[in-house]
């Protein structure tokens, strides 16, 4: 799934729509019918704000019992009153994605209370902007710089959050023979921008993985688990789709 939007409302059917193909093993055509989204366990992390925080409350509105996971517990909370509101069903966990071992207890609390999972989706992320060198415009010589806590920030959580996430998930789904669906969340920007060498490093690494994963699970004979990577761009209109 490549397509260029950062109106969450596409967004959002868009993870919805590659979850109903996931039970389908004829893609040439998409149904409605194809996946059933109720009563589906879905993990999300990063669900403070922006791809995480939009999406949780979508597919609680189809039914699909939503797993939460950020640091931020205020806003942890009030995702959960906002599903329990209209009836959904909804876990809270305080999680440090670059955490492995708040990541296991993540995956081995959903396991507990809903005894599966078959919809992840890491969208835990944050920007951390700087250029690589910025040379003093009177002088020449470089006064500014990224540093290496900026740079390293952005790769922990985006990318090692990401694998952690993925990995542990993937685990108790092939060993448990759960059906579903692994996400990666990329962007338009990992075609590279400017200021953004820590960002577009690690959107540019997510979006080569589901082509990985899904050659290794291949290799494996893993069956029964789909892997999407989806790029937001910022333009309003869906962009493309296939």
């Amino acid at each position: 799934l490549n397509f260029a939007t950062r109106n969450y409302d596409y967004l959002r059917e868009a993870i919805i729509m590659a979850s109903f193909l996931s039970d389908n093993n004829d893609f040439k055509y998409i149904k409605i019918k194809i996946m059933k989204i109720k009563n589906k366990v879905v993990i999300i992390t990063g669900v403070a704000s922006g791809i995480g925080a939009e999406t949780d409350y979508s597919l609680a509105l189809k039914g699909a019992k939503i797993v939460l996971a950020d640091l931020n517990v205020e806003m942890l909370n009030a995702v959960v009153n906002k599903i329990n509101s209209v009836g959904g069903e909804a876990l809270a966990i305080k999680t440090g994605v670059t955490q492995e071992t708040d990541i296991i207890n993540l995956m081995d609390k959903a396991v507990e209370t809903y005894d599966g999972m078959h919809v992840v989706i890491p969208s835990a992320g944050i920007i951390n902007d700087a250029f690589i060198v910025s040379p003093n415009k009177e002088t020449g010589k470089v006064s500014q710089c990224m540093t290496t806590e900026q740079f390293m920030s952005v790769i922990n959580i985006n990318l090692l959050g990401t694998f952690l996430t993925l990995r542990e998930a993937s685990i108790r789904m092939i060993n448990n023979n759960w059906k579903g669906i692994l996400f990666t969340i990329s962007s338009i920007n990992k075609e590279g921008q400017l200021g953004q060498l820590n960002y577009s490093s690690t959107k540019s690494s997510v979006a080569l993985w589901p082509k990985i994963m899904v050659g290794e699970f291949h290799a494996k004979k893993v069956k029964n688990l789909r892997v999407v990577g989806i790029a937001p761009n910022i333009w309003k209109h869906l962009y493309y789709l296939t």
